[in-house]
């Protein structure tokens, strides 16, 4: 498969996600600010579902832009990948719905998690896809971000059984780790 139609299916898919974050969130019943604040949860997380699709949509588009070549085995990737996205709508209406409880916390989480998981099995299988000495290679074999987001992730899972809406406040964390791009693209 050509490495265009994939990251054009995937842009549609990330597209029409974002359109279904969009319409969870409550529309307020009177026009006022007490009304907006009534609707706090479903804000925040829609803002912070929407900004670590927004980082990801873009960490993809460069990630794919520096491979060469992509395998059966990375469309398939890609395809895994897509599936937790598709899910993140729904756990993110989940917990805005409430906020405080473990369940909701809990599954945000693991769809989140299992996204950011998919994302690096993704980059593995490009990596194995790509000629040894490429610039793809080299860039990828220093990024570290993935490692750090896999601890921030742990503890994200410790502390929602202490505070569940740390889940939200850990998902902007991992967004602002892979706000940053992928460093040493100018250097080689």
């Amino acid at each position: 498969m050509n490495k265009n139609r994939l990251e054009a299916f995937s842009d549609g898919v990330i597209a029409i996600v974002i359109t279904l974050l969009v319409l969870n969130l409550k529309v307020p019943k009177t026009p006022s600010i007490n009304e907006i604040w009534k609707i706090r949860e479903s804000l925040i997380a829609y803002i912070s579902s929407f900004i670590f699709v927004v980082v990801i949509w873009q960490s993809h588009h460069q990630l794919l832009s520096l491979a060469k070549s992509i395998s059966n085995t990375a469309v398939w990737a890609n395809n895994f990948w897509l599936f937790w996205l598709t899910l993140s709508p729904f756990v993110t209406y989940w917990i805005s719905e409430f906020p405080t409880k473990l369940w909701p916390a809990f599954c945000y989480s693991v769809v989140y998690f299992m996204w950011s998981l998919s994302y690096g099995i993704l980059s593995k299988t490009l990596l194995k896809a790509n000629e040894e000495d490429s610039k793809f290679k080299r860039i990828l074999s220093n990024d570290r971000r993935s490692k750090f987001s896999l601890i921030v992730n742990i503890l994200v899972f410790i502390g929602i059984f202490f505070w569940p809406p740390f889940a939200i406040i850990g998902r902007l964390i991992i967004s602002a780790i892979w706000a940053i791009p992928y460093g040493k693209i100018g250097k080689y």
